[in-house]
């Protein structure tokens, strides 16, 4: 992800929001989480707090938001994993959903085609 922020400074903004939802994948503080997302990862964007995204009732309403907005079959209504992408254009509206095991570079031309479509300023 950071390679495309890099590549699209002025136009990608990748917000992230780490969950402990997944395997127990992120039990760290928010220190420990910010540290390791910019010390191992490198990544420089913005980095939220945790949120809840245990596909039930404790979902954030915003993850709850983005899994119900897109629904073309191969998903399903919730997450599967960490990682999951939501693609949005530049008025917050989803356009596409990503799995987990999909790496960004693979969909950096539907990227492009949502920056582009954008208003001009």
């Amino acid at each position: 992800m950071q390679v495309l922020h890099a590549k699209y400074p002025d136009s990608l903004q990748i917000l992230a929001f780490p969950c402990n939802n997944f395997g127990g994948q992120e039990p760290g503080t928010p220190d420990e989480i910010q540290q390791f997302a910019r010390v191992k990862m490198g990544y420089q964007g913005p980095l939220f707090g945790k949120l809840e995204c245990d596909n039930g009732a404790a979902t954030h309403p915003l993850f709850a938001a983005l899994m119900t907005s897109l629904d073309n079959g191969v998903f399903g209504p919730g997450l599967k994993w960490n990682f999951a992408k939501f693609l949005c254009d530049s008025n917050g509206i989803p356009v596409e959903r990503f799995s987990a095991k999909t790496a960004p570079l693979t969909f950096e031309d539907k990227i492009v085609e949502v920056i582009n479509s954008a208003p001009s300023t």
